[in-house]
């Protein structure tokens, strides 16, 4: 995402507690939010448009996680919030999650669809969420919350630990793919390049703010990305039957971020996993 950036040529100033690839046309400081991000938030007052991509993943199943998701995804929000209402005139761009919505989820999933975040990971981040548009429109700041799907990296190592790795993982050790049920359970998985597009928009239309929800905008089902996966690796797949009432079907509509951001995506599901694939090949 931030490479794509840097190529349409944004000026950028980027923080990371890894660190990240330098780029000419990009500067870098390492910065943990866990330890604080102060050196972060000095960086307010310089620069127009805050992006916030991090995030602490975790269950929440003890205290340390669940300090660690208060202090990254809901300290840090509220006080970057805070300092880019005090310095006036920003733009706040969050990368949120559709973990927060309410289930079961509706036949076509919108951004006016009802929010019961279930979880403490989507607690912390519907907590962010309205953080960051608490001061839209205030001080002449904006807001805008991409809710995005299923990320899709140009580059395997960049993936997450999602069922995506996780099956390309045994395909590549030759290991049979294990189908939970049916597989009809459907997700929808968008590029990191398709985000980065949107990103751009959000930054350059000064007249759009709010939630808005980027996705490829056609879903594929577990038993057709085993069968994508299998297509390439030839391993097998091992269907084991589950009794599930409730399977999710993530179709996600993207109608409000094609109207309003001109948001039109490259890659659909299917089409970027096969990419994703053929870089492995």
């Amino acid at each position: 995402m931030f490479s794509y950036l840097v190529k349409e040529n944004i000026n950028l100033f980027g923080t990371s507690r890894k660190g990240m690839l330098k780029s000419n046309a990009t500067n870098f400081i390492k910065a943990d939010i866990l330890n604080g991000g102060d050196e972060i938030l000095k960086l307010v007052d310089e620069v127009d448009c805050i992006i916030l991509n991090a995030g602490e993943i975790n269950d929440g199943k003890n205290f340390e996680d669940l300090e660690a998701l208060r202090i990254v995804n809901m300290d840090f929000a509220s006080r970057l919030s805070k300092k880019a209402l005090e310095s006036g005139g920003k733009t706040l761009i969050y990368i949120g999650s559709l973990s927060i919505l309410a289930r079961p989820l509706q036949s076509l999933i919108r951004e006016s669809d009802p929010i019961s975040p279930a979880t403490p990971y989507a607690v912390s981040k519907f907590w962010a969420e309205k953080s960051i548009l608490s001061i839209n429109n205030l001080r002449n700041c904006r807001s805008i919350v991409l809710r995005i799907s299923s990320p899709v990296p140009k580059h395997f190592e960049n993936l997450g630990n999602t069922v995506l790795k996780k099956w390309i993982n045994n395909a590549l050790q030759n290991i049979p793919i294990a189908v939970h049920g049916k597989g009809e359970r459907e997700q929808d998985f968008v590029s990191v390049s398709d985000i980065s597009q949107a990103i751009k928009i959000s930054i350059y239309n000064k007249n759009i703010s709010g939630i808005f929800h980027i996705a490829s905008g056609k879903s594929l089902s577990m038993a057709k990305l085993a069968e994508i996966i299998d297509g390439e690796f030839h391993n097998g797949i091992r269907y084991e039957q589950e009794v599930n009432k409730n399977v999710e079907k993530w179709r996600i509509s993207i109608d409000k971020a094609g109207k309003e951001l001109d948001y039109v995506p490259i890659f659909d599901s299917e089409s970027v996993v096969r990419d994703l694939i053929q870089t492995l090949l």
